[in-house]
């Protein structure tokens, strides 16, 4: 599923989908208020971590509230999520 598909999607006239990021922005919203990162510090986290992933609400209030990537390597495994990254998959195709 797309973002746009999800964000136009609707049952009962409501999304049952979010746009979720593992890694959640809030990490280099702090590091970079907090003084702690860069320009170029703040490009290596997006690159690496920025990716959204699409999930159903239900498995979005799942979701535990991470502060660290560390935290965030096992966020969806812990909720019970398994990911479908749809760019390694494209690539082998």
């Amino acid at each position: 599923m797309t973002h746009k598909q999800a964000c136009y999607a609707k049952v009962n006239g409501k999304s049952p989908y979010i746009n979720e990021h593992e890694y959640p922005l809030s990490i280099v919203k702090k590091s970079l208020l907090n003084g702690n990162w860069n320009l170029d510090k703040l490009k290596e986290y997006m690159y690496s971590y920025g990716s959204f992933t699409v999930v159903t609400k239900e498995e979005d209030r799942r979701l535990k509230t991470v502060t660290t990537i560390h935290e965030g390597k096992a966020r969806y495994s812990n909720a019970g999520i398994n990911v479908l990254n749809l760019k390694e998959d494209n690539e082998t195709e």
